[in-house]
């Protein structure tokens, strides 16, 4: 009698599984097709996403260079009366007459309390406007930008693959004023 519940058993348990087996294939064959659409058409619907992922770094990178273009360091002003000295009113001038308009963004590099780096930045702004031409009006913002400072001979020689140079020597203004003679 156990015999005869057992094969009963297994019977309805046999019989009830191909409902839930088709369900099942049927899915599967639907993602088989749509994995195999996808395959064939594999690297056209992602060429899109991977151009633009590789090509948006470019416009931070273009930025942040004419950020490093524009910006006016401590040497570019006064110590006492923080206005634009020689040095500063050359570099304004080149920025205005060479800089494309969309990028003639003005930036000040920030100085060691806010109220220097304020005034500083409220001498820029009246100089630029005062040099504009075609009444440009500029304004000029922070910058944490470090611009990158040496000489021909320690870039030329970077340029050349030679191996690095110490710090002391390629990070400081003093290294442009090295002489070899």
């Amino acid at each position: 009698m156990n015999r005869n519940v057992l094969v009963s058993v297994l019977s309805i348990g046999i019989l009830a599984l191909p409902g839930l087996a088709s369900a099942d294939w049927h899915t599967f064959w639907a993602q088989f097709e749509k994995d195999r659409q996808r395959n064939q058409a594999w690297p056209l619907p992602f060429n899109q996403a991977d151009q633009h992922s590789v090509r948006s770094i470019f416009g931070s990178m273009v930025k942040k260079g004419w950020e490093q273009q524009t910006v006016f360091q401590a040497f570019h002003f006064d110590e006492n009366t923080h206005q634009l000295n020689a040095l500063g009113e050359k570099k304004l001038r080149w920025i205005l007459q060479n800089v494309p308009r969309d990028r003639a963004a003005l930036f000040v590099q920030k100085g060691l309390h806010p109220s220097v780096t304020e005034a500083r930045l409220e001498h820029l702004e009246n100089a630029a406007n005062r040099l504009a031409a075609d009444g440009l009006l500029l304004q000029a913002g922070t910058s944490e930008t470090r611009p990158i400072l040496m000489s021909g001979r320690n870039a030329e020689a970077q340029s050349n693959g030679s191996p690095a140079l110490s710090s002391s020597n390629s990070s400081t203004l003093g290294a442009s004023t090295q002489s070899s003679r």
